[in-house]
C-alpha cells in the first residue's frame, strides 16, 4: 500500500524537476530578449505551474505520511526511518526546484 502513495509522489516530484528543467532551457532566450517581451511571460508561466506541481507533490506527501503512520505497526523500525528518508529526499526535488523557479521569477521581476 505504500507503494500505491509513493509512486504518485515521486512521478509528481519529477514531473516538478522536469518543469523547472524547461525553465532553464529558456534562458538563452530570455537573455536575448532582455528578459522581457513573450518569453518572459511564457516564463512566468511555466514559473507558475513549477508552484502548482510542487503544492501538488506536497499534498502527495501528505497522504503518503498518513499510510506511512498508519503502517507504522507493521513495519521495522529500519523501514519506517528508510521510508521517512526516502520521502524526505523526494519531496527535496520538488522544494528545490520550486526554490529555482521562485529565483527565476524573481530575476524576471527585477528587469
Amino acid at each position: 500500500e505504500l507503494w500505491g502513495h509513493f509512486e504518485p509522489f515521486l512521478g509528481k516530484s519529477l514531473e516538478c524537476f522536469q518543469r523547472v528543467r524547461k525553465i532553464i532551457e529558456e534562458l538563452d532566450e530570455l537573455v536575448e530578449t532582455g528578459f522581457g517581451g513573450a518569453e518572459a511571460e511564457s516564463v512566468r508561466r511555466m514559473v507558475d505551474e513549477v508552484a502548482l506541481a510542487e503544492h501538488e507533490t506536497d499534498l502527495l506527501q501528505r497522504e503518503l505520511m498518513k499510510c506511512l503512520f498508519a503502517a507504522e505497526g507493521s513495519l521495522t523500525h529500519g523501514e519506517f526511518i528508510l521510508w521517512m528518508r526516502l520521502a524526505a529526499q523526494v519531496a527535496n526535488i520538488s522544494d528545490y526546484s520550486e526554490n529555482l523557479a521562485d529565483t527565476i521569477r524573481l530575476t524576471l521581476e527585477s528587469k
